[in-house]
């Protein structure tokens, strides 16, 4: 007997023993039940809203006061998708509230096809830092930048937002290929460095693989495993989307395991170390003498990263295209004046972030070698762009406030002006 036949007599058998009008009379209530939570949810977050609609938009809502951006994350997972070349890419002619993305899936309205006579095209390759999370189209990096450019050179310029959230060079590199090259730039501005490093300590860690390449492969193989539970998954998240109750009790039910996480690692902290013959000794830095497995991780990621960027630089000088390589600017102590926001922001910071940070310096290093051993290159060190801005910059370890984007933006264009000079000579 097939399943489908066993739940056709099982409810046959249930509503002979309760009565049709009485499980007509439960789902009724039910629903209503269901609807009025749904509203109730709706009506409450609305007025939450707006009592927070002067707290700052952040992400780490669990534990500060601010103000969560709900629709901001919406439209970002109505846009990702998944890519059998790069991993992840973005729904073509999206329309959002913050997000925006032409017919090519780079963020903003333009369609670029061929580049107009005197027109400059300028891409930027990166991660979420380049995509430019919590802010609109136009307060992102390459937004502004195309603002800066056409100022200072009095031109047409085409700035173009190649960035994908959580992507790293290795990624970069295939979109490099697929999808930048035709596109006859000018300039590539490759801003990343930072995403490399987090990934490498992914347990997963794969050079030729993303996290993303890999969600969807072991989505494929549930599926292939046991299509009721992957169809039970996806009617749970299309709920989370949709029911604003459902989403609610689910952000509730994580703060709650966030908190007592928290909680739990507070009194770890708090208790007496152990002697000092029970401790495993690590060292964040490339350069120890250890050779465990998060160091070995470490170390082959940066290795990557080097390849990669080298092979970028090669590509792009036999296209005659201006590369220009800038590692991007995370939220470290001693490198600006630090606003309590951002004290906050370090205080909190995961294990995770705080070695990704702790490795920096072996990037910095690459960056001051790498015009050297590659000609023609320019490498430029981002760490500092905020050493003498005492206003907030970040919205968390590495994520740019508007105002972020746009210094950022101003030293981009000035490094771009220069390097465009230099090579006209």
């Amino acid at each position: 007997m097939s399943f489908a036949v066993k739940a056709r007599t099982k409810f046959a058998g249930i509503v002979q023993a309760y009565g049709l009008r009485a499980w007509a009379s439960l789902l009724l209530k039910a629903a209503l039940s269901l609807a009025i939570l749904e509203l109730g949810t709706r009506g409450l977050l609305a007025f939450k809203d707006y009592l927070d609609r002067s707290l700052p938009t952040c992400y780490d809502y669990v534990t500060a006061r601010c103000r969560p951006p709900y629709e901001y994350f919406n439209e970002l997972i109505d846009v990702v998708q998944f890519d059998s070349v790069t991993g992840v890419s973005h729904r073509p002619n999206y329309r959002g509230q913050w997000i925006s993305t032409n017919a090519q899936g780079f963020r903003g309205t333009v369609d670029y096809g061929e580049k107009a006579p005197g027109t400059l095209r300028v891409v930027v390759l990166g991660g979420s830092a380049v995509w430019g999370p919590l802010v609109h189209d136009d307060e992102t990096t390459p937004a502004y930048l195309q603002e800066e450019l056409e100022a200072q050179l009095g031109r047409p310029v085409e700035v173009i937002n190649s960035g994908v959230t959580s992507e790293r060079s290795s990624e970069e590199l295939r979109r490099l290929i697929a999808y930048i090259l035709p596109l006859k730039p000018d300039v590539v501005v490759v801003y990343d460095g930072r995403n490399d490093l987090f990934f490498g300590n992914s347990p997963k860690w794969d050079v030729a693989k993303t996290p993303a390449v890999q969600n969807h492969e072991a989505l494929v193989q549930q599926q292939r495993a046991d299509s009721l539970a992957a169809l039970t998954n996806q009617v749970w998240e299309t709920s989370l989307h949709y029911s604003k109750f459902l989403s609610t009790l689910n952000t509730l039910s994580r703060v709650i395991g966030e908190r007592l996480q928290a909680s739990a690692a507070s009194a770890l902290a708090a208790e007496p170390p152990a002697p000092a013959t029970e401790v495993a000794t690590t060292t964040p830095s490339s350069s120890s003498v250890s050779t465990g497995p998060q160091v070995l991780a470490y170390q082959e990621a940066i290795a990557a990263y080097k390849t990669n960027l080298r092979h970028m630089a090669i590509l792009l000088k036999s296209e005659d295209i201006v590369p220009i390589f800038a590692l991007q600017a995370i939220l470290q102590s001693g490198v600006k004046p630090l606003t309590p926001e951002e004290e906050v922001i370090l205080q909190r910071l995961t294990p995770a972030i705080k070695t990704t940070i702790s490795y920096y310096p072996d990037l910095q290093v690459f960056f001051r070698e790498f015009p050297e051993t590659e000609a023609g290159v320019v490498a430029l060190d981002y760490t500092r762009v905020f050493a003498d801005v005492p206003d907030l910059m970040y919205y968390d370890d590495v994520h740019y406030t508007p105002q972020g984007n746009k210094i950022i933006a101003q030293r981009l264009a000035d490094d771009i002006v220069t390097a465009l000079e230099q090579k006209s000579k």
